[in-house]
């Protein structure tokens, strides 16, 4: 569909009585059916929605009588699934094993996710820019003073990114519990749990590859023995990229700012970049890097998902 069919689609959508005008009696036939079908599929599928559909069905009456009107046969447009066939993904589970350094301080590292699917994983078989994480968890060896110690772990860290177009104007969203390790003033591996939601938007291109845009806003409280009153209480924002850059290699970057009001008075500033790219349908090679104030952090996993 081109842009001045698609602004025509809208039109219709919107007022049914559009398709009376001159203009868009000027277009072939063939192309007046094709945009009158479209319309059509997308009041059908709004009109499903009982009485709040009405007005939907209405419409549609109109654009199916319309259509009726056209001697042409239907266009034939093959539709591709939504999501490819589960069976044919990767597993649900997955388990990393992996290395890397934070601080100067080099480490090793051993991740745990029972199920299911995070932004960086393969898509196949999974719904595109979604993410539900259900008991992930990540043990982590320092090198100096021989430390081991549970890095972090999460019961849910859920995220839905919905690219908006002209007809869909779905939100994104996400929602994430758990602790992780923070170095914070003079304690450098200390306990933080944390709870973050938030509420945005999304838009795809496809300028190499397939890129989705986001922004969101969100709100945050931590709790950890590293802040005044030992706890903090903010919100701010996140911008970010998921791009497919090529079937198996895929990119995650993005950029967040917190101002924290109550409880411990600061901010934070974070950013990560994260690829993976995946060797076997069950066997991803990954690099990460993470940053926060006086905080980097670096790790390549091998993952493994059964």
């Amino acid at each position: 569909m081109n842009d001045e069919e698609r602004v025509w689609l809208n039109r219709l959508i919107g007022d049914p009585q559009a398709l009376k005008t001159d203009r868009f009696r000027s277009f072939p036939a063939d192309q007046q059916a094709f945009i009158l079908e479209t319309a059509s599929d997308y009041l059908l599928m709004r009109g499903s929605m009982g009485v709040e559909g009405e007005p939907f069905r209405e419409k549609n009456r109109s654009i199916l009588a319309a259509r009726s009107q056209l001697k042409v046969a239907p266009t034939e447009i093959p539709i591709e699934p939504y999501v490819k066939r589960p069976d044919l993904g990767h597993g649900t589970s997955r388990i990393g094993l992996g290395a890397g350094w934070r601080n100067d301080r080099a480490f090793e590292e051993i991740n745990v996710r029972a199920a299911y699917q995070d932004l960086l994983d393969p898509d196949f078989g999974y719904t595109p820019n979604a993410q539900i994480e259900v008991m992930s968890f990540a043990i982590r060896h320092y090198h100096d003073q021989s430390q081991a110690r549970l890095e972090r772990f999460s019961p849910v860290n859920m995220i839905s990114l919905s690219p908006m177009d002209s007809l869909f104007q779905a939100p994104s969203w996400k929602l994430n519990l758990g602790m992780n390790t923070i170095a914070y003033r003079g304690c450098q591996l200390c306990t933080n749990g944390y709870l973050n939601g938030g509420i945005g938007g999304a838009v795809e291109s496809q300028l190499i590859g397939r890129q989705v845009f986001y922004a969101m806003a969100e709100v945050e409280a931590n709790a950890s023995k590293a802040y005044e009153e030992s706890h903090r209480i903010g919100g701010g924002g996140t911008v970010g990229m998921l791009a497919d850059i090529t079937d198996r290699w895929k990119l995650l970057a993005s950029g967040t700012y917190l101002r924290y009001a109550l409880g411990e008075k600061s901010e934070d500033w974070r950013w990560s970049v994260g690829q993976r790219f995946s060797l076997t349908a069950n066997l991803a090679f990954r690099v990460e890097y993470n940053h926060r104030s006086h905080d980097n952090d670096v790790l390549a996993t091998l993952q493994m998902y059964f």
